[in-house]
């Protein structure tokens, strides 16, 4: 995060909008396990997973302008795309 802020700041380029995935780090590591593409990431441990969620609700609220947030928690792939699609044309 810290790399893309000072990206940004030096370049003056922000994107228009952001998809923000929203789901509990708990929940979104055993998708991964599940899917059995769990990589290195998701080998970290929980403190590291819940400090980087932390970080991205506090981007989403502070540029709420340009952030959209969805929650992906109990939402299926299609539903999550037709959001994003809708968001982007409309």
């Amino acid at each position: 995060l810290n790399q893309t802020n000072e990206f940004k700041r030096r370049s003056g380029i922000m994107p228009d909008i952001t998809f923000f995935m929203d789901v509990l780090p708990e929940i979104g590591l055993e998708r991964a396990s599940t899917r059995g593409d769990a990589n290195k990431f998701e080998a970290k441990n929980m403190v590291f997973h819940k400090k980087i969620y932390g970080r991205f609700k506090s981007i989403a609220a502070m540029h709420n302008e340009r952030v959209f947030p969805i929650n992906c928690m109990n939402r299926e792939v299609a539903e999550i795309h037709a959001l994003v699609i809708d968001r982007i044309f409309h």
